[in-house]
């Protein structure tokens, strides 16, 4: 991260024009005359071209000298926190919305935000609507089904919109939180509420907000930097990246237990190899959709890896968005294609909104066929 004092640098300084005196502020020259020394800002070491190879695939963990880190998650003063002495037993899982914007945009977009404790599993993604979204109920449902949740408390502020996120989410997972007769075994979900304004109440919310926000920004500052191109805030890309962002924090953050969240969940480390965001990869098609003659690779848009199986997400040349098993990266020169990031139109839950365009084998005998 830096050093605050020149006999804490990793190299060795020129002591031949300067004479410390231990323990001092003043410094002597050798013609005699005494400056007072300023404690310098921390000054990033250099990394080598092998870390800032691998930094890129995730900018996780926060490293002073990338310029999107920087940019994107540096806070303006250290906040320190003391050591919490909660001992809740029933796991516990915050909501609360986080909104962004560029400079130059009107609207809001909305992203509800959640943590599942003691995982500290995160989940983002893109509302259309504050509210019963469909996208956002199931992902809220998966998290809890995925987390394996079946008496929870849920925590958030007792803003309505949210509540009946939530409310919706916990009937499609299956929980419910209805009284029924003592007898019959339920499954349950016990709301809790923050005071009416003091969102600072539901704490955890708040800092899970402010994380998943610096590394969309990080990454969202990385792609543009790449593609030489402003990234809307509302548009399709921007939800590949809000659920990516997540997934990086889900697969790379590590818990006071020493792991991260999706090894606490899973018992096991992921398996998938990292690619930057954004990237031009070589993916594979799938079998049904080719014939014995056709290539078995094409090129796409790196947009991100399912939650659990390991599978790519991949933007193909028509706008939809494809799960591959296996991705290939090119060649560096070659990675960003501005026009193929803007191209894509799927988003999460709905990835084929147009006609998928990768020819089926029937297609391909007919085409033979006709040209012979």
């Amino acid at each position: 991260e830096g050093w605050e004092s020149i006999d804490q640098a990793p190299v060795e300084a020129d002591m031949e024009d300067l004479h410390f005196v231990p323990g001092d502020d003043v410094v002597q020259d050798v013609e005699g005359s005494a400056s007072q020394l300023h404690r310098a800002l921390p000054a990033p070491k250099p990394p080598s071209k092998e870390e800032v190879r691998k930094h890129n695939l995730t900018h996780w963990p926060y490293r002073s000298w990338c310029p999107f880190c920087v940019m994107g998650r540096r806070n303006a003063d250290p906040h320190f926190q003391a050591k919490g002495t909660d001992s809740r037993n029933p796991p516990l899982l915050v909501l609360d919305y986080a909104f962004i914007r560029n400079k130059d945009e009107d609207d809001l977009t909305t992203i509800p935000v959640g943590k599942c404790y003691p995982s500290r599993q995160v989940l983002a993604c893109v509302l259309d609507a504050k509210g019963t979204d469909q996208l956002a109920i199931n992902k809220v449902a998966d998290v809890i089904r995925d987390c394996g949740l079946t008496r929870f408390v849920w925590k958030s502020d007792q803003e309505n919109a949210i509540r009946a996120l939530m409310e919706e989410a916990i009937k499609r997972s299956g929980r419910s939180g209805s009284m029924l007769p003592a007898d019959v075994p339920v499954l349950s979900a016990v709301p809790e509420a923050s005071p009416v304004g003091s969102s600072a109440s539901n704490g955890r919310a708040e800092r899970t907000v402010q994380m998943v926000e610096d590394q969309i920004r990080t990454l969202k500052a990385a792609l543009e930097a790449h593609i030489g191109a402003m990234v809307l805030c509302d548009g399709p890309i921007t939800r590949w990246l809000v659920q990516h962002a997540a997934d990086v924090i889900n697969k790379n953050a590590v818990n006071p237990s020493g792991h991260t969240p999706y090894e606490d969940l899973h018992g096991k480390k992921p398996r998938e190899r990292r690619i930057e965001f954004g990237e031009r990869v070589f993916y594979s098609v799938p079998k049904q959709g080719r014939a014995k003659m056709d290539v078995r690779w094409k090129i796409g848009i790196f947009l991100g890896h399912t939650l659990t199986t390991g599978e790519h997400y991949v933007g193909i040349r028509n706008g939809n968005v494809v799960r591959v098993r296996s991705c290939v990266r090119v060649v560096e020169p070659s990675r960003w294609d501005k026009a193929a990031v803007e191209r894509i139109i799927a988003i999460p839950g709905a990835m084929r909104p147009v006609d998928d365009g990768e020819p089926t084998a029937e297609q391909n005998l007919m085409t033979s066929l006709r040209k012979r």
